[in-house]
């Protein structure tokens, strides 16, 4: 963890990549980056000022791709407010709570 005082695209991509100079990583190695969709890592808006493309103009191989992580974590917290899913869920927990303590034959 890195603290930092400023959120915006130019403090963090200098952040990152004074980082990685430090620990001698060279910039010129990189070949991806990849971020939630907030517009100070990988916005549409102010394209010059987001922390991707801050990195690709040191390193133009460094491409990003939007994290399919951070995507299905927004998936499944937009399903929690289903009663339906909610549902399946307990289900699901009361059905490996009972496996766990099911006697190994």
């Amino acid at each position: 963890l890195v603290h930092t005082e400023r959120i915006t695209g130019d403090a963090l991509a200098n952040l990152l990549m004074n980082r990685l100079i430090e620990w001698q990583m060279p910039l010129e190695n990189l070949r991806g980056q990849t971020y939630d969709g907030a517009s100070n890592m990988a916005g549409k808006k102010n394209v010059c000022t987001n922390v991707q493309a801050k990195i690709r103009e040191k390193s133009p191989l460094a491409f990003y791709t939007h994290c399919a992580s951070h995507q299905l974590s927004l998936a499944v917290v937009s399903s929690c407010n289903l009663r339906e899913a909610r549902n399946a869920h307990a289900v699901i927990s009361e059905i490996s709570l009972f496996f766990s303590f099911f006697p190994k034959l």
